[in-house]
C-alpha cells in the first residue's frame, strides 16, 4: 500500500504531487482541520558520507486551484509558484535532507 503513495526513484510521486529529481520522495498530507503540506525527503547520499543536496527542485501539486501560498518550514520563507491550469508548480531552491512545504 505504501508504494501507492510515494516511491523513490527517477520520479517521486503521489497522485497529487510530483517531484522530478532523482532520489527525492514527495508525499502530500492533510489533517482533520484541512491544513495541507507536502513532505520532501532527499534520499541522495554518498555511501558512508553526507547527503547530496538537490538544487532547483520543482514540485508540482496537481489540484492547486485554491493554493495562495507555499512556504518552506525549514527556511520559513515563501516559495515561488507558477500556475499551469489547475496545477501549481513550486520552486524549491535547495533541498538538504528534507523539508515540509506548508500550503495555504
Amino acid at each position: 500500500e505504501a508504494g501507492k503513495y510515494w516511491r523513490v526513484g527517477l520520479l517521486a510521486a503521489l497522485p497529487q504531487v510530483l517531484a522530478v529529481i532523482a532520489m527525492v520522495a514527495a508525499s502530500r498530507l492533510s489533517d482533520a482541520t484541512g491544513r495541507r503540506s507536502v513532505v520532501l525527503m532527499n534520499w541522495a547520499y554518498v555511501p558512508r558520507g553526507p547527503v547530496v543536496p538537490q538544487e532547483n527542485l520543482t514540485v508540482t501539486i496537481a489540484d492547486g486551484r485554491d493554493i495562495a501560498r507555499v512556504a518552506s518550514v525549514w527556511s520559513g520563507e515563501a516559495l515561488a509558484m507558477t500556475r499551469e491550469g489547475d496545477a501549481v508548480k513550486v520552486a524549491v531552491p535547495r533541498l538538504e535532507e528534507g523539508d515540509v512545504l506548508a500550503i495555504e
